[in-house]
């Protein structure tokens, strides 16, 4: 039985926009449909349509039924009394969705009394009981706090909840897991298929996260510019594309399993010379409480003695959940000043002896490029002044800075009508090139690299990495990569250090510690990755963690994953004893000068091999 039927669906923007254009699908009880395609196809003008939540101005026309009822043309009075009863949305950002004056209890209970007419009581019951039901842990507690109380995971949960509180057809999730780690984000997709299994609903998921289709969705709907270009089972789409912008998406996500595109750097990284070495980084922040008399009440331990070197030419990879410490690492660094505790040589520089002269100079050879490339460049600039910037301020003479600009624009793919435009004027992919190119103006000889390409599109993903590899090996460039998405990393990196809660758990050859991992955190990272296939996706093996990241204020004794760890408990009590008393240090796997794959566990998934 189908619950929602749209027929021609079209939603044209002021003065002459087509957002989306004769969309025509049907969804069924208990079905989930999965829509997919790049930035601006018309996803979630889509789901806004179905919800009637377009802004003013829009105009909408074709059709949209729910069961047997049209919904175009209702006012939103008639709308309101729908939403959060029979269809309800599962927005983006939970942050910004969720009213911050108000505790999550509260706003779920809420929906609850206004849809049902409960009483306050039974409303405020049946919020903690929701809250249990997608997987919180101490909900009644947790019914009592507010939204930035809670980690993105859980306000995700809160949100779901709050979408089937009053069990409806119809449930329209658009992008629910992009800001997510891979571990919450498989935890998160779980829930949401328990409540659909629970509720019966009809489910529209939209997401440019090929992987995370796979694994949830039965039939796929492929967008672009407005259009649908291809839909049918999910096994189908996958596997037997039609249209060649299907193929294309499919072609452009990065899998794990495939050839890396880093080859060699390890093999000969011992004759290379060292760029960067890291050795006992500590970077602690207190933590005080009281609005006039301040107390120390803690210690937010965000890197705690991590070492690590970066060799000529090779990429190293900083992953792990967020708050692990990946970024911080990359900002003690950038500074190039004295750490908390440890040491940072840059080029064979100590960070903490460098004077004000010698530190500017050597800023010339370490660059960065940040996530955002829209928030990294002035707006009020042109690309060209842009680019120019850098070079001025490094006293470059005036009259190579114009050609110097244009060399920079060809390196990174760009043309010359580029250097007039404003960052506004600019696809995310052109902005982040630009990004790269005011990076190598100095001609660094290493780039620290702030998640890249994160907020790209896959296609344009991909297109971003191949010119990170193609500048690394033209210039002979070495860079410390900071992601969270591990299938990126395994197309670009030598080499991967593992985070969690301030400490490398794992640090490695991406062939080694990708191919067999150690760890039960990296085993369990890599298996929250989603695949892009649906067969594969829905049959493989693998060990999810379950839970939040600790206080970091407060991490647990002796190893502070164990509250969190699969292997931890299985354990005998002796044991397990050693991971509740002492922290483990970091031991080499396989001794030797050129195999440098450790562990920092007790109780490793690997065993260390002897003399080789």
């Amino acid at each position: 039985m189908n619950v929602l039927r749209v027929t021609d669906l079209t939603v044209r923007y002021a003065p002459d926009v087509h957002a989306v254009r004769d969309v025509s699908f049907t969804v069924g009880s208990g079905e989930a449909l999965g829509i997919v395609g790049e930035s601006g196809s018309g996803k979630t003008a889509l789901a806004l349509a179905l919800m009637g939540l377009l802004p003013e101005g829009a105009r909408v026309a074709g059709s949209v039924r729910l069961r047997a009822g049209e919904l175009l043309g209702r006012s939103d009075a008639e709308l309101s009394r729908l939403r959060g009863n029979d269809l309800s949305m599962i927005f983006q950002d939970a942050l910004s969705a969720l009213t911050p004056v108000r505790t999550v209890g509260d706003q779920i209970a809420e929906t609850v009394m206004i849809h049902s007419g409960a009483t306050r009581a039974a409303a405020r019951a049946r919020a903690v009981e929701l809250l249990g039901s997608v997987g919180i842990p101490g909900a009644a507690r947790r019914a009592r706090a507010y939204p930035h109380e809670l980690s993105g995971g859980m306000r995700q949960r809160v949100m779901i909840a709050m979408a089937i509180a009053n069990e409806p057809g119809l449930l329209i999730a658009d992008e629910p897991t992009t800001a997510l780690d891979v571990t919450v984000q498989a935890q998160v997709l779980d829930v949401l298929r328990a409540a659909k299994e629970a509720t019966g609903a009809a489910v529209v998921l939209i997401s440019h996260d090929m992987g995370v289709v796979a694994g949830f969705a039965d039939r796929v709907m492929v967008m672009h510019a407005g259009r649908a270009v291809e839909q049918g089972p999910v096994e189908q789409i996958y596997r037997r594309p039609v249209t060649p912008h299907t193929a294309a998406l499919l072609r452009s996500v990065p899998r794990i399993g495939e050839s890396s595109s880093a080859t060699g750097a390890v093999v000969e990284r011992s004759r290379r010379p060292v760029v960067l070495e890291v050795e006992g980084l500590v970077r602690h922040h207190p933590v005080y409480k009281g609005p006039l008399l301040r107390r120390r009440a803690g210690t937010v331990r965000a890197v705690d003695g991590i070492g690590f070197d970066v060799r000529e030419g090779e990429t190293l990879a900083l992953v792990g959940e967020s708050g692990c410490g990946k970024t911080t690492t990359l900002m003690e660094i950038l500074r190039l000043s004295r750490p908390q505790q440890g040491r940072i040589a840059v080029l064979g520089h100590d960070t903490a002896a460098l004077r004000a002269t010698h530190r500017r100079a050597l800023r010339r050879d370490v660059q960065v490029v940040f996530q955002d490339p829209y928030a990294s460049l002035d707006p009020r600039m042109r690309v060209a002044s842009i680019l120019a910037e850098p070079l001025i301020t490094h006293r470059v003479p005036p009259s190579r800075v114009g050609g110097r600009v244009e060399e920079l624009l060809e390196l990174v793919g760009l043309g010359p009508e580029h250097a007039r435009r404003f960052p506004h004027g600019l696809s995310g992919g052109e902005a982040q090139r630009v990004g790269i190119a005011r990076a190598l103006a100095l001609e660094p000889r290493l780039l620290l690299l702030d998640e890249p390409v994160a907020a790209l599109d896959v296609t344009v993903q991909g297109d971003v990495i191949t010119l990170l590899e193609e500048l690394r090996e033209r210039l002979g460039l070495a860079y410390l990569f900071v992601a969270h998405d591990l299938a990126v990393v395994h197309l670009i990196a030598d080499r991967v250090a593992v985070m969690y809660m301030g400490r490398i758990m794992e640090i490695g050859s991406v062939s080694e510690v990708y191919g067999v991992p150690a760890h039960p955190y990296t085993r369990a990272l890599l298996d929250a990755v989603p695949f892009p296939d649906p067969v594969l996706e829905r049959r493989r093996p693998r060990v999810l963690l379950h839970g939040e990241t600790p206080d970091p204020a407060s991490p647990p004794a002796g190893c502070r994953f164990r509250s969190r760890c699969p292997r931890y408990a299985t354990l005998t009590a002796v044991d397990g004893r050693l991971c509740e008393e002492h922290e483990p240090p970091s031991r080499p796997l396989r001794p030797g000068d050129d195999a440098d794959q450790s562990a920092a566990c007790h109780h490793p998934l690997v065993e260390a091999k002897a003399g080789l």
